[in-house]
């Protein structure tokens, strides 16, 4: 009777201690869901659409994901420090909020200040600031690289002096998940889009911006794969998945139909696609576009 009392108090004793340990894992801690755009400085529609409806769902969710703009990469990490320590919580879904510049010939994303392109990440002051948001994340987290080529590896177009390259999407999403503690990452192989239902787990962000330049040979791979990302999941490898877009929460949805899937939507893809001109996208963005965003701010890429 006594060896049966004393396995009862071992097993007890064992269930007691195994619940504390489970209630203690960073997996149990809150979710919030964050959404990260930048500052602009002129006046920019696509940002400012973006920027209202964030707004605008954050009014009636805020419980469920703040939105954050920001100056600096600084002050980005900064505001997410304070959010996640407050609220004792993890991030769930984190969407970076950016541009992508073709011009650049890589794929890129910015926050605030900074830009993290396959080469620039791995400088260790900019490494450094992402691993601070990275301590919020796990395995359990999701993030979009919200910015136009985010995961595109195809070839960009050039001239002389800018000759093309590979744009090495993929190698910035699977350091992006490395850095965040091996989130599953998400990129646009074409253009992200910020038409109104953003926040409405749809197509919104699927399509073509309607900018002249954009109708030039050298965004031909960009016409050919409008609506397709591609996702990154440490151990699984890379995969293309339909459109990626947001809930009123910011939770990240994943469309169950491809967007050329739809005729409407490939019976314009193919007239535009089909009346491209060379000289509608001029030289002067391969100019204006030649070095990263931090050294056309005057910080040194190796300054820390």
């Amino acid at each position: 009777m006594r060896k049966l009392i004393v396995l009862l108090e071992i097993l007890f004793c064992s269930h007691y201690c195994f619940a504390f340990e489970a209630d203690s894992l960073p997996q149990n801690k809150k979710r919030l869901n964050v959404v990260l755009s930048n500052k602009t400085s002129r006046p920019d529609p696509a940002m400012i659409s973006f920027h209202s409806q964030a707004w605008w769902n954050q009014l009636f969710h805020k419980m469920k994901f703040r939105f954050i703009i920001a100056k600096t990469i600084d002050e980005a990490v900064n505001r997410i420090i304070n959010i996640m320590e407050k609220e004792n919580a993890l991030i769930g879904n984190l969407w970076f909020d950016s541009h992508g510049h073709m011009a650049r010939r890589v794929s890129l994303f910015e926050l605030g200040d900074v830009e993290f392109n396959y080469q620039s990440i791995k400088e260790p002051w900019i490494n450094e600031k992402l691993s601070v948001i990275g301590k919020y994340c796990d395995t359990n987290t999701t993030i979009v690289l919200g910015s136009c080529y985010s995961g595109a590896s195809y070839y960009s177009a050039g001239i002389d002096r800018f000759p093309p390259q590979r744009m090495n999407g993929d190698s910035l999403m699977s350091q992006i998940a490395d850095i965040m503690n091996h989130a599953t990452v998400y990129g646009s192989v074409s253009w992200v889009t910020t038409k109104p239902g953003l926040f409405r787990a749809g197509y919104a962000s699927a399509g073509s911006p309607m900018a002249r330049r954009l109708k030039d040979p050298k965004f031909k791979p960009a016409w050919d794969s409008v609506g397709i990302w591609k996702a990154y999941k440490t151990g699984e490898g890379f995969r293309y998945v339909n459109t990626v877009s947001l809930d009123h929460n910011a939770n990240i949805r994943i469309a169950e139909k491809a967007f050329l899937d739809f005729q409407r939507n490939k019976n314009k893809k193919y007239k535009k696609s089909t009346r491209l001109k060379e000289g509608n996208f001029s030289d002067k963005y391969f100019f204006r576009y030649k070095d990263p965003l931090h050294i056309m701010n005057g910080r040194e890429i190796a300054s820390k």
